[in-house]
């Protein structure tokens, strides 16, 4: 039975869309039965949910995914986390407010409740209202993941259409932000002027007689080489005239709902190319870290770097009249339903304040999770703590000058190391008391600890905030956070990059063999496992126990900014294994004083 934080009723009010052709009769509130979480999955009472143009697709049956009718629509959302599955991400969640995407398996946001997934979710922060953090995921993310695709291409400044909608605004203030120039383009004077007033950009009317020229002109002059266009029609076809030579143009809706006009002598001799982008298959093909980058990205700007206009807030009952309304005129805000069974939450949200979730306590009775009241909704655990992952672990043979230079040793370990034996780990840990995350960290030699040896972390990079405050809070690690992709070549290596601000500065290269050996370290004694992390004038020490299957592996491929991270490449690798399925026991810290 799933633990929860109040009755879930056997039935809802939902919005369903019964034949994909666009028709109001083919939309309707009816009661359906109220799906409870399994596994990785909570149930939220639905505070709000937006109408987006991508919504309006699916109702049409041109969006990239359809569900069996008749179907629940509503791809975000936000609201109080009721129920969860039997696993501790889960459960943590309970009681809170989140921000939430939905499964292309499972129902939509346009209803009392919805069941997710607990990665599809994102708890907010005090200072973001539910109607906030309903607008949060779909529209902030994508305009996020936009700007990320114009820099990792290498692109000066790009051009965007729509440039007047809900997206199209936080992607002007997000680009503004960031210094990265944008062409912004819209159909329509007013729209100029509202612009005009976010800041001093570029804005262009595309309904004026001389709008290729100006385009053609101001694209040449900031080197604008990439487009992003949700329109389609005719606007990919002017893109596609206007750019420089070996432009790229990123297709990622089709707003007057025509085919793509283009001329194929620029595809030819021009060099343009055009592609489209779906968020879902972008995010996959990233990966999970650089969605949850972005998503927390989208959370931190929520209600300060941007906000979205609401046009009017709505009960599910109202839905076919809504939905036309907002296909009239998608500039002037977004419409919000506000489902009846929200109660003081919907009502609060509308009204600007923000509701709060019930303090619990964690049920895994190896950690205890405090909820102290802080506002920058940080998940914190105390120790011990029980994981579970994969991981490669690299020792390595370090030159005497590289350890003393340029592996970050701690002042106060110098001169205690004996040996040039380090090690460098990558893990992904897919289960912790704070939620999965990755890292990277190096382990010097071992050093002098009151006439023991002992290991410790000289850098430590991680890909959650969550990580980084516990691992200082339980064992005084010195962690910094920072973004990590991992993808699977075709020949089956394993490729992982770490990067800061968008600067990577570490990409490694795994393979394994397929067959491998169970090892555990429990049955050393403690003195052979034992950390000692200098942390503010005080160590902290500590003995995990480790039992995996374990894989003889190979350090592929090293490239390694030495300035971010130790010069691994300046070493000699004499082992490397891939430590699959994983499980870790990480014990309470003992906090003593210096060394002798």
């Amino acid at each position: 039975m799933s633990p929860s934080r109040e009755p879930l009723p056997e039935s809802m009010q939902a919005v369903r869309v019964h034949a994909y052709d666009g028709r109001p009769e083919s939309i309707r509130v009816e009661n359906v039965r109220v799906e409870k979480p399994g596994r990785g999955q909570v149930t939220i009472r639905v505070a709000a949910a937006p109408i987006n143009p991508s919504d309006i697709m699916f109702l049409r049956g041109r969006y990239g995914l359809t569900k069996p009718t008749p179907a629940i629509p509503g791809f975000e959302g936000a609201g109080v986390v009721v129920s969860a599955g039997p696993d501790l991400y889960g459960r943590w969640l309970l009681g809170k407010r989140v921000a939430c995407g939905t499964e292309p398996e499972g129902g939509g946001t346009w209803a009392e409740y919805v069941t997710t997934s607990t990665r599809l979710c994102m708890p907010l922060p005090r200072s973001v209202s539910d109607e906030e953090g309903a607008m949060a995921m779909a529209n902030p993310v994508t305009a996020i993941a936009l700007l990320h695709e114009a820099k990792d291409r290498g692109h000066k400044a790009a051009v965007h259409t729509a440039a007047a909608g809900a997206l199209g605004r936080i992607l002007f203030r997000v680009a503004s932000k960031a210094g990265f120039p944008v062409i912004h383009v819209v159909r329509r004077e007013e729209q100029v002027r509202l612009l005009k007033e976010l800041g001093d950009e570029i804005v262009l009317n595309s309904t004026n007689p001389d709008f290729l020229e100006q385009l053609k002109e101001a694209s040449q002059r900031l080197g604008a080489t990439i487009a992003f266009d949700p329109i389609g029609g005719e606007s990919t076809g002017q893109l596609v005239d206007a750019l420089p030579k070996g432009s790229q143009i990123v297709v990622y809706g089709a707003l007057s709902l025509d085919d793509a006009r283009v001329d194929p002598k620029r595809l030819v001799f021009g060099g343009i190319q055009i592609e489209g982008f779906w968020f879902p298959e972008w995010a996959e093909k990233k990966g999970t870290w650089r969605m949850i980058s972005c998503a927390r990205k989208a959370m931190k700007g929520a209600g300060k770097d941007w906000t979205t206009e609401v046009a009017e807030r709505v009960p599910l009952d109202q839905a076919q009249q809504a939905i036309l309304r907002y296909e009239e005129n998608m500039t002037r805000g977004k419409v919000l339903f506000v489902p009846s069974s929200s109660g003081p939450q919907g009502s609060h949200a509308t009204a600007g304040i923000r509701s709060q979730g019930s303090e619990i306590r964690h049920p895994s009775r190896d950690s205890e999770t405090d909820h102290p009241g802080e506002s920058d909704g940080i998940m914190r655990a105390k120790a011990p703590w029980r994981l579970g992952g994969d991981a490669y672990m690299v020792e390595l043979k370090m030159p005497e000058e590289v350890l003393d230079q340029e592996c970050f040793v701690p002042e106060i370990l110098k001169g205690r190391r004996f040996g040039t034996s380090s090690r460098m780990i990558y893990v992904d840990y897919k289960d912790s008391p704070v939620g999965p995350y990755k890292e990277l960290l190096f382990n010097p030699p071992k050093f002098r600890f009151d006439n023991r040896s002992c290991r410790t972390i000289s850098k430590i990079f991680v890909s959650t905030p969550e990580s980084v405050v516990n691992g200082r809070d339980n064992w005084g690690i010195p962690k910094t956070l920072a973004e990590f992709e991992s993808r699977t070549l075709e020949n089956g290596w394993e490729q992982i990059t770490v990067s800061s601000e968008g600067v990577v500065f570490a990409e490694l290269t795994f393979s394994s063999v397929r067959f491998g050996m169970h090892y555990s370290d429990r049955w050393f004694p403690a003195r052979f496992r034992t950390m000692a992390q200098p942390y503010q004038g005080r160590f902290y020490c500590y003995a995990p126990v480790t039992s995996t299957m374990m894989k003889m592996g190979r350090l592929r491929e090293s490239k390694i900014d030495s300035k971010m991270f130790p010069a691994i490449t300046k070493g000699k690798v004499t082992l490397c294994v891939r430590l699959e399925n994983f499980r870790m026991w990480i014990p309470a810290a003992t906090v003593v004083d210096q060394p002798k």
